[in-house]
């Protein structure tokens, strides 16, 4: 039979798996038992098996603290210091009760480990072991102990002031993309982890003390005690009971406080740990033993002592240990650097032969990239102060709220195609533009672009300029940023203006960005809000791709498809009709009037709007013509420029009043309209008459008549 199936039949495996199934069960037999050990008086030979116990528990404890590579991977080390303090004064206890009650009988009263530590370890003499005791105890007290407990102190501190920096970093990196939601999870566990184990190391160091302090105490309960009883009980003279008693004291003192300093030092070695990939030992020896220069200064040190009359053989030893350290990391360190400069010249020899080349990185498309030169490559250095990671996802959040598309992360890298100082889009691999930065300067943003104008003689000089929506920006030097403040500009950081023209460039090309995977994963998320809707028209009724094509006529003109169980149902609804494409997409704005209107009103709360005369809109209608792709709108080259400059002369009036580009017209033409004006009037707002909600107050502020247009 192997030991295996005898470990199996014994039912020893069996108590074993109970344990294992139950831990918290084990644990409070465990503290029961230490309790037992506290109260009821055990014989010699029990006492030595849980010393023995003890010595080894500690020794453990000394080995694992020593093992970790950092001091949360022993986070249950706090709860265990008290276990063993507890288990270890408990002992203390019961040799007490049979040193007092049983000393007289010999040395062999307390049990062999006792006597072994009285004698042995403390030399055979009552002076000796009692100096080697009271030492043991400074050394935990006064060094090892006070030590740690300051560190765990300021370890606690430091951490709980960097909590919320640490925890703004992992929220920024999960914003950015740059880490997904479970790395976040596990990253915040961490930093509470480390908070909470320096915290409590802080308090589980004054056990250790207590227990230094409890250990004196109770060497001297114990020969103040003993002495009288030897005296009083059995008739000894006061240095005999001093010998007997004293010897056992010293011996329960010994063995109670080796385990305890092996414990004070794990602590000690947890708290001064640093946050490591590597063991301890590893890093000792690494970091120690990394200048061989270090080693042969050391070694010409030790011999300069030679005519001082120290040992002279232990000087030359140690002298030539450190010259032949030093020589053997030296052969070391030239045969690495050898090895490196031969691998290097053979790749350098590779790569002039036959040309390496990542194909599958070189074809990879981003959907979004921005590249920036190599002098802006601070912006996204957060240890640099660079705010830019921050801002592209603070615009992406914005993105999703305002518009409902959920926006990619956009891959930010150097690039030396470009300028030091410029930035460059680029969408699906295609470049969007190439824009520079001025150096020192600051983007000043002017909404009114006639008034800007009309400051006459500017006090500051346009260096480069964008244009957003809404205004043109344009770039300054710092030095002129008050003047510009005082002309009506509003000046913005290099980082939130590259944010923010990407966030324009985005809005601009947000249909292209609403793929059918996006759509797939709208319907997945729709779905789960309303299961009945999203199965009674998809997709029977509504295919993926024609849902898609009404999002993106929706984002096309800047309406925010957020609420896709409106947007879902009136196309549904619709197409159960058997309507026209545009006749669909009409509907499915009607069901949105009241956000569409909402987000065109001013802070006033009124809709403010130019219109067109109802003659001008018979013309657009009745050049409108059906096709095979639909409707199309057949003006002549010449209306349709009369159309747009008139138009966009009263829009200007509009915006001079500081109002927003508003037209409102008959849904017959209005997409028509939109396509004609939009790409001459950016942020422009074209809404038919029933789109606006019927609880909106609007003001007009003029008609395009029909005899400008000839």
């Amino acid at each position: 039979m192997s030991a295996h199936d005898l470990l199996r039949s014994s039912g020893a495996h069996s108590l074993w798996g109970r344990i294992k199934g139950q831990p918290d069960l084990f644990f409070g037999v465990i503290l029961i038992s230490i309790l037992l050990v506290l109260l009821v008086p055990l014989p010699p030979g029990l006492v030595d098996t849980l010393l023995i116990f003890n010595i080894t528990i500690s020794l453990v404890v000394l080995m694992t603290a020593s093992a970790v590579k950092r001091p949360l991977d022993f986070s249950v080390f706090p709860s265990l210091l008290l276990v063993v303090t507890f288990f270890r004064l408990s002992l203390n206890i019961a040799t007490t009760r049979l040193i007092l009650g049983n000393a007289a009988d010999g040395p062999l009263a307390a049990g062999k480990v006792v006597e072994t530590f009285g004698s042995f370890v403390g030399g055979d003499n009552l002076v000796v072991g009692f100096v080697v005791f009271t030492v043991i105890v400074l050394v935990q007290f006064v060094v090892i102990t006070r030590g740690a407990t300051r560190v765990s102190e300021v370890a606690a501190r430091f951490q709980l002031d960097a909590m919320p920096g640490k925890q703004l970093s992992i929220d920024g990196d999960l914003a950015a993309q740059l880490i997904d939601q479970e790395v976040a999870s596990q990253r915040r566990k961490e930093v509470a982890g480390e908070a909470d184990f320096y915290g409590s190391m802080d308090g589980a160091s004054k056990f250790v003390r207590g227990d230094a302090v409890a250990g004196i105490v109770i060497m001297a309960v114990n020969i103040l005690g003993g002495i009288g009883i030897g005296i009083f009980y059995h008739g000894l003279s006061f240095g005999r009971a001093l010998e007997v008693f004293g010897r056992l004291t010293i011996g329960d003192g010994l063995v109670s406080q080796v385990p305890a300093l092996m414990v004070s030092i794990a602590a000690a070695l947890l708290v001064t740990r640093s946050v490591n990939t590597e063991h301890l030992g590893r890093d000792l020896g690494r970091q120690i033993f990394s200048n061989d220069w270090i080693l042969f200064v050391s070694g010409f040190f030790l011999w300069l002592l030679l005519p001082t009359g120290l040992p002279v053989p232990m000087l030359l030893i140690t002298s030539a240990a450190c010259v032949f350290c030093g020589f053997v990391l030296r052969r070391e360190r030239l045969e690495k650097e050898s090895q490196e400069r031969f691998a290097r010249q053979s790749e350098e020899s590779s790569q002039a032969r036959v040309p390496v080349v990542d194909v599958k990185t070189l074809m990879k498309v981003e959907t979004l990239e921005l590249q920036i030169g190599y002098r802006l490559v601070s912006l996204q250095d957060r240890n640099r102060g660079g705010e830019l990671l921050d801002r592209l996802a603070k615009m992406r959040q914005r993105l999703a709220l305002d518009l409902g598309l959920p926006v990619p992360s956009v891959k930010v890298s150097d690039s030396k195609e470009i300028g030091s100082r410029e930035y460059c889009f680029r969408l699906r691999g295609a470049q969007l533009g190439t824009w520079e930065i001025v150096p020192g300067g600051s983007l000043a943003l002017q909404k009114d672009e006639e008034r800007l104008a009309g400051v006459g003689n500017l006090p500051f000089e346009f260096k480069s300029s964008i244009t957003l929506v809404g205004g043109s920006g344009f770039w300054i030097a710092d030095a002129m940023a008050e003047k510009a403040h005082e002309a009506g500009c509003q000046l913005l950081s290099p980082s939130a203006a590259i944010a923010l023209h990407l966030e324009n460039c985005i809005r601009g090309h947000a249909p292209e960005l609403l793929t059918h995977e996006c759509v797939s994963q709208i319907l997945g998320d729709l779905k789960e809000k309303s299961p009945s809707l999203v199965e009674e028209f998809v997709p029977d009724l509504v295919k993926p791709r024609q849902l898609q094509k009404v999002l993106q006529d929706l984002l096309l003109e800047g309406v925010s498809i957020r609420d896709t169980e409106t947007i879902l149902e009136s196309t549904g609804s619709s197409f159960s009709e058997n309507l026209k494409y545009e006749k669909v997409l009409s509907e499915v704005r009607k069901s949105l009037s009241r956000a569409l209107s909402s987000s065109r009103l001013e802070n006033d709360g009124q809709l403010h709007a130019i219109i067109l005369d109802p003659e001008l809109e018979n013309l657009v209608e009745s050049r409108i013509i059906e096709t095979v792709d639909g409707e199309m709108l057949s003006l002549e080259a010449m209306e349709r420029e009369q159309i747009r400059e008139h138009t966009s002369e009263k829009l200007t009036e509009l915006r001079a009043a500081g109002h927003k580009s508003v037209v409102l017209c008959r849904s017959e033409i209005r997409r028509h309209l939109w396509k004609l004006l939009g790409t001459r009037v950016p942020g422009l707002s074209v809404l038919a008459y029933e789109e606006v909600s019927e609880d909106i107050k609007v003001e007009l502020h003029g008609t395009v008549d029909k005899e400008m247009v000839p």
